[in-house]
């Protein structure tokens, strides 16, 4: 049984004799117990529980948490069962145009193809309507960590396969957190491995006297993480494998950076309160940090198990059924930057071949935008998705596997395959087309959105596009 001692009382004093006027006070932290790390197993696990003494200042995660160091953090790969935690069993290889594979392997995008995937692109819309294995590369360390505040660069050791022990997430005694989600606990300092690319912002004595201080705290904020598309890629998915366990503890509260009514709503789907809701630097007597998301580069296990648990609520909350028709081709129109320039003419092509094919034709707009339920209930019955590169994206969190989704991409070298790498890890088949511009609007040629849209229609039979029982 293994257990980390905390002691609120000792820790303020230590804090008030100690840092007083002495930067050096991130070495002094050794006097404290700091971190453990949770295997993915365990949380996997039905005897999964936690137990707070407080009698005997006593923390208790599982019978079965592993002690360690941050530096010992391991990650074996296992070839006898490399998908075993994954909820999906069909994957599909994205498409796009010759000239955009073209641009991926001669290096002129502002992308690592090879940083994330295995796998070639392809122009062959019949070859990646059929399922494959998953084609992305794995992420299994948690988070970059470095002894004695040095800016020590941390070995990226992706792999294909899912590791046999996967740390999801860490807890940390003693710790303080500051504004872009830094982590100091004992001498380490820990940073995200998020979309934040400055340097160490450690809080000075006066800054730490002010800091709110709390007994627990989950920290799920990410840099960036008040824009959609980061709070839904990124931060909401480190809730995900936690969710019960936050349900059981209550007074755990949950570090976010996004304050919105929809973020908000959101948690209460998944059952939990905004009153738990803090923000900005702080200081906890212990800190429950999930497995970060890199930059635009969502977590496979994490969103996977957040889509299964938003679907579940669209099936049992919203369409009351076991099962939910899908038989819409959704146009997102953004009115704001990255707009489709021709817009209207991609609508009228669209509408013409959701008469043809049978799909009802749907126009899901940002303003107004749509409650929460509604856009669950829309994207939850799409078989197509078209859309130019934008946040409208991330609501495939609520569609089904085996979709298929045209993304008008930005042009060189901005172009960004996040939503790729997503609708990849959801199941859903992904064309990319690549348009003139990004900032302002994108001019994506019309009539090669339906070209291409007819050709996949022409190569995935009928029943599989619509599904309607």
């Amino acid at each position: 049984m293994n257990y980390t001692e905390l002691n609120s009382t000792i820790w303020n004093e230590t804090i008030k004799n100690l840092f007083e006027g002495d930067e050096s006070f991130y070495d002094k932290l050794n006097n404290f117990s700091c971190v453990y790390n949770l295997p993915f197993y365990v949380i996997n696990s039905k005897k999964f529980g936690r137990k707070l003494n407080r009698t005997s200042n006593e923390i208790l995660i599982s019978e079965k948490i592993y002690k360690k160091t941050c530096l010992e953090i391991t990650s074996r790969t296992s070839p006898h069962c490399p998908n075993r935690f994954l909820l999906l069993n069909k994957y599909y290889r994205l498409t796009s145009t010759e000239e955009f594979c073209n641009w991926v392997f001669s290096g002129s995008i502002n992308y690592d193809y090879s940083y994330y995937y295995n796998f070639t692109c392809n122009t062959d819309e019949k070859k990646a309507s059929q399922p494959t294995s998953i084609q992305v590369k794995f992420y299994p360390q948690l988070y970059s960590m470095n002894r004695s505040i040095k800016m020590i660069p941390s070995s990226l050791n992706y792999i294909y396969q899912i590791p046999d022990v996967l740390y999801p997430m860490q807890i940390y005694t003693n710790a303080i957190i500051n504004n872009v989600n830094q982590v100091f606990c004992k001498n380490l300092y820990v940073r995200p491995n998020d979309c934040y690319q400055g340097g160490i912002h450690r809080p000075s004595y006066s800054e730490l006297l002010k800091l709110p201080q709390y007994d627990e705290v989950y920290l799920i904020s990410q840099y960036w993480g008040e824009g959609f598309f980061h709070s839904m890629i990124e931060d909401i998915p480190r809730l995900s494998l936690f969710v019960t366990f936050l349900k059981k503890n209550p007074q755990i509260k949950i570090l976010s950076m996004d304050s919105n009514r929809r973020f908000v709503k959101i948690l209460n789907i998944l059952g939990l309160n905004e009153s738990r809701l803090v923000f900005g630097k702080i200081r906890t007597n212990i800190a429950y940090v999930p497995r970060s998301t890199p930059c635009g580069s969502a977590n496979i296990i994490e969103l996977q198990y957040l889509h299964r648990q938003f679907r579940n609520y669209i099936l049992k909350k919203l369409v009351k059924s076991t099962y939910q028709p899908r038989d819409k081709l959704i146009l997102i129109k953004r009115t704001g930057k990255r707009h489709f320039l021709h817009h209207e003419k991609i609508s009228s092509y669209l509408n013409m071949t959701a008469q043809e094919y049978g799909f009802t034709y749907h126009v899901y707009t940002d303003n107004p935008l749509p409650s929460l339920n509604e856009t669950m209930l829309i994207f939850g019955s799409a078989s197509i998705i078209v859309a130019p590169h934008g946040a409208g994206l991330s609501n495939i969190l609520f569609s089904q596997p085996g979709i298929l989704i045209i993304e008008g991409l930005c042009y060189l070298p901005n172009i960004n395959l996040c939503y790729q790498r997503t609708s990849h890890i959801l199941g859903m088949q992904w064309h990319g087309l690549p348009s003139k511009g990004c900032g302002g609007h994108l001019d994506t040629n019309a009539s090669l959105i339906d070209a291409t849209l007819r050709k996949y229609l022409n190569v995935i039979p009928l029943n599989e596009v619509i599904v309607n029982k």
